[in-house]
């Protein structure tokens, strides 16, 4: 298969996971409304999703948790929206340019928010779960692994930048 045909899939691909991540956000947001009327709701908040003790034991906490997850959720799709602007914008004749440079760049220090973020979600479930003996679900705490292998790319890249333009100015 042709490397821009790859990347013609790939971009339909970062799309397609960019609307699936708004829509989980929204049914997340819509569940959480309904659940003020009707307590079934926030059982069955989104797929396994069931946040029914926070809600019996504090509207604040439940609040909290789910703005955090929906904050989260939208913080992940903006990172699959960077990665469609990435892969539209390649150049496979002239990959290495500022502007990928830059789209990686924020790529990585995006990744680097949903790590700091989802490190204080778990937190605050830890500090829920010892103060009020609710068990919780954490959230996985890969994100500094993929910050980091963005960032080493993204250098990567900007030394490619680098090279090009020094090799630009000796011919």
């Amino acid at each position: 298969m042709k490397t821009q045909t790859i990347l013609s899939i790939m971009h339909f691909l970062a799309w397609f996971v960019f609307i699936a991540l708004l829509i989980k956000a929204g049914a997340i947001l819509t569940t959480y409304i309904i659940s003020w009327f009707n307590d079934i709701a926030a059982e069955k908040m989104y797929f396994d999703l069931d946040l029914s003790m926070y809600k019996a034991y504090s509207s604040i906490h439940y609040s909290f948790i789910v703005f955090n997850k929906v904050v989260l959720i939208i913080a992940q799709a903006y990172v699959a929206l960077l990665m469609t602007d990435l892969l539209k914008g390649f150049n496979l004749t002239n990959p290495f340019n500022n502007s990928t440079v830059r789209l990686m760049e924020k790529i990585c220090f995006s990744i680097l928010v949903i790590w700091a973020l989802s490190i204080l979600h778990n937190a605050y479930l830890k500090a829920l779960e010892n103060a009020i003996g609710i068990s919780a679900e954490y959230l996985d705490g890969s994100y500094l692994l993929w910050s980091a292998l963005v960032y080493v790319l993204a250098q990567v890249f900007k030394r490619g930048v680098e090279i090009q333009t020094e090799n630009q100015y000796t011919i």
